[in-house]
Parts: structure tokens; sequence; C-alpha cells
């Protein structure tokens, strides 16, 4: 049997709550074995909204 490593991910926004006026969850996620555990950071941030235009060279 093979012992694999666990896979740590930062997950923003999870629960879909995050806008321009309300903050959301930076969590970590931890996958081993198909089992997956969130942890808090603590850390809350805004949604920021970036839309990029393209450049277009004439």
């Amino acid at each position: 049997m093979e012992l694999k490593a666990p896979q740590i991910n930062l997950i923003y926004n999870r629960r879909k709550t995050a806008s321009p006026t309300r903050k959301a969850a930076v969590e970590v996620r931890i996958t081993h074995n198909y089992k997956q555990k969130y942890i808090s950071t603590g850390v809350m941030l805004y949604l920021i909204l970036i839309f990029l235009v393209p450049i277009l060279f004439l």
C-alpha cells in the first residue's frame, strides 16, 4: 500500500457569500484519501471585480 501526501489548497469564497460590500473567508482545504477538511485562516476579504479589457494594436 502506497502512502500519499495530503493535498493542501487555499480556498476563497467557498460558501459564495462575497460581494463588493460583504466579506468572505479564506480557508485551507486539506484532502487525503478522498476526505476533505476545511480550516479557517481568520482572513476575510471583499470581492473585487476586475474586468480585463483587451488592448488592440492597430
